[in-house]
């Protein structure tokens, strides 16, 4: 390879030492070899590297130095008294030598003639360079009249590039050129190395037959089509600039090129088997030893193909950050104030339609890859997938090296690649693939060892594990839990971010709710009871009883309730669990007098949302009182310490303290906390209210849970008289309630039913699920401030959808793929129902918010009609709320609340009273209601 006009750099030993080369002779014999004259070109090479080898046994035989590169030079910073050979190739690229470097210190004596008058050359380019090449100019930064230095070419400054800066320039408008000019040399940038990846890489692999042209067009893509399309719109831009250099209106240009960039579509969903292939391409030495080259020449600036392959798509996700640089130094009465925000636009629609299909032709590419072993691993979640939010290498407990994809839907872990006849990729599946709704994400502190394995004797011997996490389902398929390893906690975090944002988003698109389980309602015989316990003016009912007496009486009423053998363990029941913890409220030693609630939290930074979240749980009086009461501690089955719980319980108790001069609570130490628990927090970055619920909930429940880890009921299935249904319900009940149990389920969880009905067979399948809140669409109007009813939600919510064969599960009786009716359905109701107004839609790259006026009411909302054909009215009364104001990247959260005095707003540490008129607008997010009459369970 050649650089410079006069001067030529040769690799001509394995040490890849560079030598200056000056025989024109023999750089014509090199250019044959590009012409097509290979073997000449080589035999010749050979008998010149052969010369230089003897040469080398001589002392001092060679002139060779090593420089570094600083800057790009002008084809004038050449000596014209050089040999110059037009037919060879050359690059303006050089590598000149560092100034204070002595000449006399590089080029050593020689004696052979040939090498000393190379010597000579070499020396006289050198004391050229450095003794006849002004210093730069220092860049202009004042009005002032520029100076008479030249100006570097390379310059990427707009006041560079004019002699003198005009006094009717504003610094506004300076710094609106500096802009522009900044795009257009980018654009000059990318030309340059685009037509320097065709020539250096693309014409050179095709002409030495290092891959087929088949390859290389699958690799290249249309990269051709971009380069004339870039140089249209740097002619546009120039053309724009005047003759002092300005640029005036750039709107109109920019919306009448921007619609040429749906090339780029093309382009970019080429790039996900362009890369698939040249990964495979690097394993053969022979390519592998030409990228390499390529990547160590100056001219490559330590990039590989793939880096430059890549810039067209990383210049287009600069257009919008230019062009909000430009907006923001462009005038009030500029006429660009209308067209920028168009342009704006634009530009942003395009970048989400080319990221669509890019995401599902990434997608699609990597289903066709994964290979089944066994049928039962094409779960209907694969085909339905759009995109891929992550995938890579992860490790199994036992040491193996999985390849694990996230998909939309479905997470698949696959054995190391393989290569079938034709060279595809193929991933083989491994176990079953685990839907996303239904993953369980667990994140492995360091050195803790997994349940299904241990890391500590696979890979570390004695050292701490590192970079470990756990995904389980307990979902309709077998249970299963793998304990992955990442390569490091960067890797790590970015697979557990996308899990979790997979677990949500999957759950809200199929109406399932987070993991949080579920009990069972207690029987009508023991709501009695509790009520009566809990109700009663006198402790001399359940308050002075003690702990061994009252076991021993529950134990017994138990059994009376459900007429079950002495010989069974009673205490293992959901019916003893359930009445011991209403008794153990009851049985509290003082009654603890509350203040009215009315404090604020300090926002310690972009923590508004967390404010919001604890203020309406806090008005959870089931919860607060709980908490208060402190009985969690007596209720945990975990010998581990209840931080998170611990601190919430002080959150509460400064918030409904008795004393007067507190009216505001910090809740820094259990944000800590909490962070500590989830690092997916981190930080004081903006995050959603409602995730963060649904963390929070789920944290507190791990921490307080009534159930050991591994247990598993003793108590026989009970014989049900209801309908099939109801009984397939309550054994998916008893199944969850079985393994975990704690206040948070009592409190918010439910039960919903997904039935498919097919319409070849009318067999009709149900699925249950548990929730703990609903997260309801919001339906589109033609005009958003008309706004719609949460009863439109509801109905969106619950309508009947209609499955294509392509997205339609399998029939059990048809044993096929048919088309089916889809209905969802609430089988239990939770005692507090949290409703989760959809008023983000998210896609893979953006997210939108919906402002549109959703009303709801303050009492008795009625979700009888969206259970059970049985069911009777089943009411709830609105106690919270949580609004979100603003927009996506700038909002705020608040929290609306009830209590004795009536409504109160809590935004952050301010707290005021506010009319129930004032509750409606189009900003509520999260709506807190209180069961207040359900006929069903009693029932």
């Amino acid at each position: 390879q050649f650089y410079g006009q006069g001067l030529n750099l040769l690799r001509v030993n394995r040490k890849q030492e560079l030598l200056y080369v000056q025989d024109v002779a023999f750089r014509h014999q090199i250019q044959k070899c590009y012409e097509g004259d290979k073997h000449g070109a080589r035999r010749d090479g050979d008998r010149f590297v052969t010369f230089l080898k003897k040469r080398k046994q001589e002392p001092s035989s060679d002139a060779e130095f090593s420089a570094r590169s600083s800057e790009d030079y002008d084809d004038d910073d050449f000596p014209t008294d050089l040999p110059h050979d037009s037919e060879g190739p050359c690059n303006k690229r050089v590598k000149p030598v560092d100034r204070s470097s002595g000449v006399t210190g590089i080029i050593a004596p020689v004696k052979t003639p040939a090498l000393k008058r190379l010597g000579q050359s070499i020396q006289r380019s050198i004391s050229f360079r450095t003794e006849a090449r002004p210093m730069p100019p220092m860049p202009i930064r004042s009005r002032q009249k520029a100076s008479s230095f030249p100006r570097r070419r390379s310059s990427q400054l707009w006041s560079d590039t004019v002699d003198s800066l005009s006094q009717d320039l504003s610094a506004k408008e300076i710094k609106r050129q500096e802009v522009i000019y900044e795009m257009t040399q980018g654009e000059k940038q990318l030309i340059e190395d685009l037509n320097l990846v065709k020539k250096v890489y693309y014409e050179p692999m095709l002409k030495l037959d290092i891959m087929t042209e088949s390859e290389l067009g699958q690799i290249f893509g249309t990269l051709d089509s971009l380069i004339p399309l870039h140089e249209d719109f740097l002619a546009r831009l120039e053309g724009l600039r005047g003759s002092e250099k300005t640029v005036g209106e750039v709107g109109p240009t920019l919306l009448d090129w921007f619609p040429c960039l749906d090339a780029y579509i093309t382009y970019c969903c080429n790039q996900v088997g362009a890369k698939a292939l040249l990964d495979q391409k690097k394993q053969v030495r022979r390519v592998e030893e030409f990228l390499r080259l390529c990547q160590e020449s100056s001219f490559s600036r330590k990039l590989d193909l793939w880096n430059f392959l890549d810039l067209p798509r990383s210049r287009l996700v600069k257009y919008p950050l230019l062009l909000k640089e430009i907006q923001k130094s462009t005038p009030h009465d500029h006429p660009d104030e209308d067209t920028l925000p168009q342009a704006m636009e634009l530009i942003q629609s395009i970048i989400t339609e080319v990221n669509r299909k890019t995401g599902e032709a990434e997608c699609q590419f990597y289903k066709r890859g994964l290979s089944y072993p066994e049928e039962g691993q094409r779960v209907p979640e694969i085909h339905a997938s759009r995109f891929l939010y992550c995938h890579g290498e992860l490790k199994s407990t036992k040491g193996q090296k999985l390849h694990v994809f996230l998909f939309e839907l479905v997470l698949v872990l696959t054995r190391p690649v393989v290569q079938d006849k034709e060279g595809m990729v193929q991933f083989q599946v491994y176990r079953q693939p685990l839907p996303a709704a239904q993953i369980l994400l667990e994140d492995l502190p360091d050195g803790e060892a997994s349940s299904s394995g241990s890391f500590r004797s696979t890979f570390t011997g004695n050292d701490k594990v590192k970079n470990c996490f756990r995904v389980s389902s307990r979902g309709r398929t077998k249970a299963q839990s793998h304990s992955l390893q990442a390569n490091d906690s960067f890797n790590k975090q970015q697979w557990i971010s996308c899990l979790r944002q997979a677990i949500i988003q999957s759950r809200d698109r199929d109406a399932q709710a987070s993991q949080s389980k579920a009990q069972l309602d207690p029987e009508p015989q023991l709501e009695h009871i509790a009520e009566l316990s809990l109700n009663s003016d006198s402790k001399e009912h359940n308050g002075s009883m003690p702990r061994a007496q009252m076991d021993s009486s529950c134990q017994a009423l138990c059994r009376s309730l459900v007429s079950q053998n002495e010989n069974i363990d009673i205490s293992q029941s959901v019916l003893y669990t359930s009445l011991m913890g209403l008794l153990l409220v009851a049985d509290k030693e003082r009654e603890q007098t509350l203040g009215n609630g009315q404090v604020g939290l300090y926002n310690t930074g972009n923590t508004c949302f967390l404010n919001a979240i604890v203020q309406c749980l806090s008005h959870t009086q089931g919860l607060r009182d709980y908490c208060l009461s402190k009985t969690y501690l007596q209720d945990m089955c975990s010998s581990r310490e209840p931080e998170l719980m611990n601190e919430f319980t002080k959150v509460l108790e400064g918030l409904w303290c008795t004393g007067e001069g507190k009216r505001t609570v910090n809740p820094d130490r259990f944000y800590r906390v909490f962070k500590e628990a989830l690092p997916y927090f981190s930080g004081y970055s903006q995050q959603d209210a409602h995730e963060f619920l649904r963390f929070l909930l789920d944290r507190l429940h791990t921490e307080i849970n009534r159930r050991p880890a591994h247990h598993t009921a003793t108590t026989p299935e009970p014989s049900y008289t209801r309908s099939r249904i109801s009984e397939e319900a309550a054994a998916m009940w008893k199944r969850y309630v079985d393994k975990d149990d704690s206040i948070i389920v009592d409190l918010f969880s439910g039960q919903l039913r997904s039935s498919l009905h097919c319409s070849v067979c009318s067999h009709f399948s149900n699925t249950f699920d548990v929730f703990c809140d609903l997260s309801l669409p919001i339906p589109k109007t033609s005009d958003s401030r008309a706004g719609v009813t949460l009863r439109e939600c509801l109905d969106l919510f619950s309508h009947e959808e209609k499955l294509s064969k392509e997205n339609s599960p399998m029939c059990e009786t048809c044993n096929r793929c048919t088309e089916t009716t889809k209905s969802l359905t609430i089988q239990r109701f939770p005692k507090i129902l949290v409703i989760h107004l959809k008023r983000f839609t998210a896609s893979r790259y953006s997210i939108r918010k919906s402002t549109v006026p959703v009303s709801f009411p303050l009492t008795g909302l009625d979700l009888g009609p969206f259970g059970p054909s049985d069911c009777g009215p089943v009411l709830y009364d609105l106690y919270a709320l949580c609004d979100h104001m603003g927009t996506v990247n700038m909002g705020h959260y608040t929290a609306v609340c009830q209590d004795e005095d009536g409504w109160c707003c809590y935004n952050d540490s301010c707290v005021t009273q506010i009319s129930a008129d004032q509750l409606q607008s189009n900003e509520a997010y999260l709506l807190f209601y209180r069961l207040k009459h359900n006929m069903a369970s009693r029932k």
